[in-house]
């Protein structure tokens, strides 16, 4: 178990380049891991998967990305009224020209002290070659109350953290 430990940790190393944001906002941070072979390029429409269910904070993060690369939220081009297929989400990426992909994981949280620390990962993905281009893991302070609102405004403070770091890999 150590060794296949080791040998993922060391390939880890080998196909990913490491960088920690560091930010003035106290209460958030990121790790962001960047595919040595990922070529930055500029994309014609990201498609914005935010895993957040309330509309204004979702316009919010979309705001936050708004200059990167023209955007498209997940919702408008995939209600979730059915299941869809690869077939057909492939089909809807190139009837709409998505050539991105941007994906907000929320990992859940932990308590440490009277807080709570919010975990996520976010993921740029060139839609047409199928490459994971960069992986973000973040995280923040989300405060000691059982607040959706509180984990979303992290949400949009750590967009604002990686904002910059997007636009160079979507150049």
């Amino acid at each position: 178990m150590k060794l296949t430990l080791l040998v993922l940790a060391i390939t880890m190393n080998i196909c990913y380049a490491q960088k920690t944001i560091k930010t003035k906002m106290k209460d958030a941070e990121a790790t962001v891991f960047i595919n040595k072979d990922y070529k930055s390029r500029p994309y014609k429409k990201i498609i914005v998967y935010t895993g957040v269910n309330d509309a204004k904070d979702n316009e919010k993060i979309l705001a936050e990305l708004y200059g990167i690369a023209p955007m498209v939220n997940s919702v408008d081009l995939f209600p979730p009224v059915k299941t869809y297929t690869e077939d057909d989400v492939k089909k809807i990426y190139a009837e709409n020209g998505i050539d991105g992909i941007l994906k907000i994981d929320l990992k859940g949280n932990e308590t440490v002290g009277l807080g709570r620390i919010m975990r996520m990962d976010i993921t740029l993905t060139d839609a047409v070659l199928n490459v994971n281009g960069a992986v973000f893991n973040c995280k923040g302070s989300v405060g000691a109350f059982n607040s959706n609102t509180n984990e979303n405004k992290i949400i949009v403070k750590i967009i604002k953290l990686l904002s910059e770091e997007l636009r160079r890999l979507t150049i």
